[in-house]
């Protein structure tokens, strides 16, 4: 994950510098069933990929948009996570799903 959004729950400015998080996806059906056990209201289809992050911090609200990437390219955009909170899995838009769409929306 990277982005230049806030580095603290507090409302405020974005990083002046580039940020990145390493993390490791789960699986949707580990993420559905952390979301269906819980009050927040997420439905996870294939289109998502849903991540835990390794180092026990996670991105904010300010951080949508941010792209996940692996050694191959980019694989998410952040879409849905429960703003600042630890614990909850991140979930990302599969960039794959939408190959089609961005190849005919860009011509790339």
């Amino acid at each position: 994950m990277s982005g230049w959004g806030a580095t603290s729950t507090n409302i405020g400015p974005g990083s002046r510098f580039l940020r990145t998080l390493r993390i490791r996806t789960i699986s949707n059906e580990d993420c559905q069933n952390f979301y269906s056990n819980s009050n927040i209201n997420i439905r996870i289809t294939f289109d998502v990929i849903c991540t835990n992050n390794e180092q026990g911090s996670e991105w904010c609200s300010s951080d949508i948009g941010g792209l996940l990437a692996s050694a191959n390219g980019l694989i998410g955009i952040a879409s849905h996570n429960v703003p600042c909170s630890q614990g909850t899995p991140d979930v990302y838009t599969r960039v794959s799903s939408y190959r089609e769409w961005i190849t005919r929306e860009t011509g790339v």
